[in-house]
């Protein structure tokens, strides 16, 4: 099965539009972050709040993916300084559950890759947890490739 999706960079005006519909895929993409913590809706507000200051600071690139005038995925990326290398790092890449298996995470990625490439920027990355077997693959299967490792002490 095929749908009719487009994709297009959202600028604060159309945020607005589509505030709750970002808010709903945002928040339960951050629940599922941890397996073992419970996410409070505080800290939700105010990771979604960090969205809002980088649309005013104007360091965002936000692909919004509609369809049947909702949102039903989005990529949120900014610029920033690696080790001396200038990149664009990926924050929050989400599509609606129901939406997953259409091809719109990569069409994302793929536009992603031509803003680099007008920016002149030679690496795009990621972070995720390492339980996230489904999202590891699938950003294998475009390419990318593991950098580093974050190393975790629980201590009792």
């Amino acid at each position: 099965m095929k749908i009719n999706y487009s994709i297009k960079l959202l600028g604060i005006n159309e945020f607005e539009i589509y505030r709750n519909e970002i808010y709903r895929l945002f928040k339960e993409n951050t629940q599922g972050h941890e397996n073992k913590i419970v996410i409070s809706e505080e800290y939700i507000k105010t990771k979604f709040c960090e969205l809002e200051n980088y649309f005013i600071s104007n360091n965002l690139i936000f692909l919004g993916c509609e369809f049947e005038n909702n949102i039903i995925g989005f990529l949120w990326a900014y610029e920033r300084i690696f080790i001396e290398e200038k990149r664009i790092y990926v924050n929050s890449f989400i599509i609606d559950d129901k939406y997953r298996s259409f091809g719109i995470g990569t069409s994302l990625l793929k536009i992603l890759e031509e803003i680099a490439k007008q920016r002149n920027i030679k690496v795009i990355d990621v972070s995720t947890s390492t339980f996230k077997e489904n999202t590891i693959e699938f950003y294998m299967k475009n390419n990318f490739m593991p950098e580093r490792i974050q190393l975790r002490k629980e201590i009792k």
